[in-house]
């Protein structure tokens, strides 16, 4: 299933072409009014322009900026969840993605008897703060550290009293984990 059309009302999708409009409430053309990005195109540059490009392609090619990407999302739950709560969970999860063919990256997933990708997945409730496609060649909590770390920071940064906890399976509680929770006050 094609999902271009659809994919064009993502307003975190307009993140790294910095439109100043989200929602694309203020469009020109009524027919585009609440539409985050005008079509199939823009969303095909974006997936298909390589990570840098030269000055000759910077109006025909999107960027993604990664990290615009990521202060949005954990802006999405501080919007979402305004006021302050008093407490807040962030669920780490390492969930296998199985493989049909010979991808890049690939590893062979004892436990589950396949090849897969091991993706890390941070979430608050509903809200997805961090996802990061990782081959499978690791421990199911790798780079969890660097993730909580800048998520945990802008949380701190709008609400500075917010008791954090962070939930996950028993990769999660390893020691690099633990030291960084207790030397940052998180639970």
């Amino acid at each position: 299933m094609n999902d271009h059309h659809e994919l064009r009302r993502d307003p975190l999708l307009v993140v790294p072409v910095e439109k100043p409009d989200p929602t694309g409430e203020s469009r020109a053309r009524e027919r585009d009014r609440g539409q985050a990005l005008a079509g199939k195109s823009p969303r095909n540059r974006w997936e298909l322009t390589k990570a840098e490009v030269g000055e000759p392609e910077r109006y025909t090619k999107i960027v993604r900026d990664q990290a615009a990407v990521d202060r949005r999302r954990v802006e999405g739950l501080l919007e979402w969840r305004a006021p302050a709560p008093a407490e807040i969970v962030l669920d780490g999860e390492a969930t296998d993605d199985p493989l049909h063919g010979r991808q890049e990256g690939r590893f062979f997933h004892g436990d589950d008897g396949n090849y897969c990708y091991l993706p890390l997945s941070i979430v608050c409730g509903d809200a997805l703060l961090s996802a990061r496609l990782r081959t499978a060649d690791h421990g199911a909590a790798a780079g969890c550290v660097e993730e909580l770390e800048r998520i945990v920071q802008q949380i701190r940064q709008a609400w500075p009293e917010v008791k954090i906890r962070v939930r996950g399976d028993s990769a999660f509680c390893g020691e690099e984990r633990m030291k960084w929770g207790e030397d940052h006050g998180v639970d």
